[in-house]
């Protein structure tokens, strides 16, 4: 082998290791981490966590402002545009509803939504002009996944209905992406000009 191929192959070889050395062990993960920190994530994560653990998070403001808070109360909103008397019979009627997730610090992670707009004709639902959801207030740590669940049914009768879910993640700084939630919302529309719903931040 000549010295200048000698000299490539060596190049080649350490920038290979450099490389290596900077490879993180897991997708935002860190290795420098504290085993309490992330012992009591994986419990919030499970479902199998304790006051002790909540209040061992609290302990450290930059890691609780990004924990969802599992013992939060549900808030929710909604605002409309309901028909009424003889304007039933038309486009453009719509309903949207916001799903809040707080931290263990109190701050906004995110506002679910999800918002439809239909047509009413006669005594039917007629159609959808739009059925979708999306997020507000959405903190850096979430991540948007795949819709769980996509139905609607009713369509042509007095009552019709959408249900959207989404899937998202939660990824904390120096710990990686520990934990996944599933907010979701149902709203049932009818040809009298009324509207309800049910749902859940995740």
């Amino acid at each position: 082998m000549s010295n200048r191929h000698a000299y490539r192959a060596v190049i080649v070889a350490l920038a290979a290791l450099i490389a290596l050395a900077l490879t993180p062990t897991g997708a935002g993960a860190d290795t420098d981490v504290d085993p309490g920190i992330a012992a009591a994530l994986q419990r919030v994560a499970d479902k199998t966590y304790t006051d002790a653990d909540l209040d061992y998070l609290r302990q450290f403001p930059e890691i609780a402002a990004q924990v969802p808070d599992p013992e939060a109360p549900e808030e929710s909103s909604v605002s409309a545009k309901a028909p009424t008397g003889s304007t039933i019979d038309a486009c453009g009627w719509w309903v949207d509803v916001g799903y809040r997730k707080r931290s263990l610090l109190g701050f906004t992670l995110y506002v679910f939504h999800h918002y439809l707009q239909y047509c009413l004709s006669g005594s039917a639902v007629a159609s959808w002009q739009a059925r979708y959801d999306y997020l507000t207030n959405v903190d850096s740590v979430i991540y948007q996944r795949e819709q769980v669940p996509n139905q609607q049914a009713g369509l042509g009768s007095y009552t019709a209905w959408s249900h959207i879910g989404r899937h998202l993640e939660y990824c904390v700084i120096r710990y990686g992406c520990y934990a996944n939630t599933y907010p979701w919302s149902k709203i049932w529309v009818n040809a009298g000009g009324y509207y309800w719903r049910t749902g859940s931040a995740g």
